[in-house]
């Protein structure tokens, strides 16, 4: 049995733009943004190379997901390996959007703890919701999907490390989401009768009713985000069992009707 040793060398920048890396035949290949970004903050990394040059991130965990911010803005200063400091100034975009469902709780985690943070949440009406600690944050208890604006503004002081400081500002774009609300007001009925099917809090831009039974035309209104879907039974349709599906971008569900002989 043969053992070979393959040996990779990276070359760590001060920049995750400016990592790279090189394959067993010397070849030089540049490491992704977000691949440098990680090895950049492996304590391995950080204990021995560059220390805190990627400036702190903090993200949510809402559903299974995890979100940064749609905007950054601020300053960062570490300190090089050759003990000098390196100042940054922060200013990033993307197009994140946090999704909240109603009844969790906003689930904050930063990559490096600041020793002061204080967030201010706001509808789109600009009433604030919330200003403070946001460990002394509440569960919010909204009635309808609500647009919201988040901003956590964070210091680290210089004052208290060596290493690292800065202020930082990230924004965040939160969508307030209320399960869709499905009901239907009868599921026995007779040929030539109709069913009224009913959705709320549903942000699909339609909704389609789709029966298995012989049916007239399917009227739909829309009245303050309240969507009422009107089926009539074809006056031929046969006695029997069947389904009636509703169907949007955020609803599916189903019911089963039970049509009754013609008198």
């Amino acid at each position: 049995k043969l053992n070979r040793d393959v040996t990779y060398l990276f070359y760590l920048s001060d920049s995750v733009n400016n990592c790279v890396y090189t394959d067993p035949d010397g070849a030089l290949f540049l490491i992704p943004e977000e691949e440098a970004a990680k090895l950049l903050a492996h304590p391995l990394v950080t204990g021995y190379a560059v220390s805190y040059a990627s400036y702190p991130t903090l993200e949510f965990t809402q559903g299974g997901e995890t979100y940064g911010a749609r905007k950054v803005e601020g300053n960062w200063t570490y300190a090089k390996t050759n003990e000098t400091k390196s100042y940054k100034d922060v200013s990033e975009k993307n197009e994140e959007k946090v999704i909240l469902p109603q009844g969790e709780q906003l689930n904050f985690k930063f990559s490096l703890e600041p020793d002061f943070c204080s967030i201010s949440l706001q509808n789109e009406k600009g009433e604030i919701l919330f200003s403070g600690d946001p460990k002394e944050m509440k569960l919010l208890a909204l009635e309808t999907d609500t647009p919201l604006t988040l901003v956590a503004k964070c210091d680290w002081y210089q004052d208290e490390h060596e290493e690292y400081f800065g202020t930082l500002t990230y924004f965040y774009d939160v969508f307030y989401d209320v399960p869709s609300l499905c009901s239907i007001d009868r599921q026995t009925v007779s040929p030539g009768e109709s069913i009224v099917l009913t959705v709320e809090h549903s942000s699909s831009e339609t909704i389609a009713a789709v029966p298995s039974f012989s049916t007239e035309k399917i009227t739909q209104e829309k009245v303050d985000g309240v969507w009422t879907i009107t089926v009539p039974v074809s006056p031929t349709a046969t006695a029997g069992d069947y389904d009636i599906m509703l169907m949007g971008s955020d609803v599916e569900e189903t019911y089963t009707v039970t049509i009754r002989e013609a008198n």
